[in-house]
């Protein structure tokens, strides 16, 4: 392991995963996403009677907030692994929003396949990693920078920019239906767009990218 990789795995420590799939982790790593909106989770009930104003926000990103200004994040993104080495404590491994490539020795808690030792536990060549890499993969580090609470529906144009739409043409239609199309592709049915959920909007910046990707 090169000092390079030792400083970004001292970095790691004490940070929280975020989700994201390939097309968002592709604008995340470009810098051209530095925000992203999850829904508050109320039951129908307090739904009907939250208010963005006074104690319910401010109380919502106390109680509901799984991020807080200051939090550090590795971007768990989509990957699939290429290849294992013969002993089964080197794995290769691709980035699938880029195509980018990396090798790392087998995390402890993967090596030793009872049944095929020359494998790890869990990981097999060709196939993706389930839910995002593991820790061990990441590349990217984020800091969160700010915290609101606001209804869907409040997004403008900058939100949309800052979420990634990326259309030079200043076009607030366009940018409603892209956006509306990715959201209501990755929340659940009741939180659809048309349901005008309340959510947290996570602005967020790039405070570290590990080195010796290949590409």
């Amino acid at each position: 392991m090169t000092d390079t990789d030792m400083l970004f795995k001292k970095m790691l420590i004490g940070t929280r995963q975020i989700i994201f799939n390939a097309e968002m982790s592709r604008l995340v790593n470009s810098g051209a996403k530095t925000e992203t909106r999850r829904v508050v989770p109320l039951n129908k009930r307090d739904r009907d009677r939250f208010r963005l104003d006074g104690f319910d926000g401010a109380f919502a990103k106390f109680e509901y907030a799984k991020y807080r200004v200051g939090d550090r994040l590795w971007l768990r993104e989509p990957v699939k692994i290429l290849s294992i080495s013969h002993d089964g404590l080197d794995m290769t491994f691709q980035y699938l929003s880029d195509g980018a490539t990396a090798t790392i020795p087998v995390p402890d808690r993967y090596v030793c396949n009872e049944n095929y030792p020359e494998e790890p536990k869990w990981l097999f060549a060709g196939r993706g990693v389930p839910n995002g890499c593991l820790k061990e993969m990441s590349r990217t580090i984020l800091e969160v920078t700010d915290v609101r609470v606001e209804r869907l529906s409040d997004i403008d144009y900058d939100g949309m920019q800052k979420e990634g739409y990326q259309e030079t043409a200043m076009n607030s239609v366009a940018g409603l239906m892209w956006f509306t199309k990715i959201w209501d592709a990755t929340t659940k049915s009741d939180n659809n767009f048309k349901d005008d959920p309340y959510v947290f909007v996570y602005t967020f910046k790039i405070v570290h990218k590990k080195m010796g990707i290949e590409q």
